[in-house]
């Protein structure tokens, strides 16, 4: 849609600001167009969104100044609430929305990174807020967002001075999450997004909500609202269907917890040929029971074997 593709993979929707030629500066078109695409997310069927910039150089270079220059005072408060009504928006969204951070992030480049839940960015990524050398201040929540983000003292150095830092140092002051290169950043934004949309959405949902909103308040009134929607989750399928299936792996786990127990008793070794070997095995492939969530099928054999453990019973049960 103009300057902004919207494309779905699975539960992962990625949105790309498509203004190359002018390193994705964002002008009223650009702003209008992401407005719509937002407004086009299928909130039922995508938990998870990524938005970065096309092309190698930059994410988003900063408000078109082309654009800025002939404003009035009036235009440019009313192309302020503009950014800022649309970020607010981005930021407020009941799914979370990762940035993934290629080339520059310069004045409403960082802003609308700091827009969304968490950042991370390539090792070829540049921040900074730029306004005052420009002779204005940052329009689109820069003073607000960063100052919450890295602290106030952080925040003001970098807008007075209005000195671009990288990517190394952003990660440093905490402004992103994650440095990677840049041939892996839209696979790790994938890989992480994939995660946040395998988890329960409502739960997710429920947890934004909660830290949103209780970073706002006292903290008495921030349990109270962390309280009402810890409660909201229960009787919800999500809830039922997560809760029985950890109850059923932590029974599963009981017997294998039981039988490694045994394994790693030093007097159960004796009786035992190569059994560092054995146990080193057997731990791998428990390990891989937990990570993905299956488990034997014929548990009663491993009550059988703790009870009358043999290696050779276990070599076979094992494939080993």
């Amino acid at each position: 849609m103009g300057f902004v593709n919207y494309e779905v993979e699975g539960a992962v929707g990625v949105i790309t600001i498509n203004r190359p030629q002018a390193l994705n500066a964002l002008n009223s078109q650009v702003l209008d167009d992401l407005a719509a695409v937002i407004d086009g997310v299928d909130l039922n069927a995508v938990r998870c969104l990524i938005l970065t910039g096309a092309g190698d150089k930059s994410f988003v270079a900063g408000a078109d100044i082309g654009e800025m220059s002939t404003l009035t005072k009036e235009e440019g408060e009313a192309f302020g609430k503009k950014g800022n009504d649309l970020f607010r928006r981005i930021e407020t969204l009941p799914i979370p929305v990762i940035a993934a951070i290629n080339g520059f992030a310069l004045g409403g480049g960082n802003e609308i990174a700091m827009s969304c839940d968490f950042r991370i960015c390539a090792e070829n990524a540049v921040f900074g807020q730029p306004e005052v050398g420009l002779g204005i201040t940052p329009g689109f929540g820069g003073t607000q967002r960063l100052a919450r983000l890295i602290g106030p003292g952080m925040a003001k150095q970098l807008i007075y001075t209005a000195r671009n830092i990288k990517a190394d140092e952003a990660f440093r002051i905490g402004l992103v999450n994650q440095v990677v290169p840049q041939e892996e950043l839209l696979p790790t934004a994938k890989k992480l997004a994939s995660v946040i949309a395998g988890n329960a959405p409502i739960a997710v949902r429920a947890c934004k909500e909660a830290i949103n909103t209780g970073i706002q308040q006292e903290m008495d009134d921030a349990l109270v609202t962390e309280e009402k929607l810890f409660g909201s989750c229960f009787e919800s399928e999500d809830q039922k269907e997560g809760m029985e299936a950890q109850l059923k792996a932590l029974g599963n786990l009981g017997v294998l917890g039981t039988f490694v127990g045994m394994l790693t008793d030093s007097r159960s070794f004796i009786s035992y040929p190569r059994h560092e070997y054995f146990r080193r095995i057997l731990c791998n492939l428990i390990g891989q029971w937990v990570e993905n969530g299956e488990y034997p099928a014929d548990m009663d054999f491993l009550k059988s074997l703790v009870r009358d453990i043999s290696y050779n019973n276990a070599k076979a049960y094992f494939g080993l």
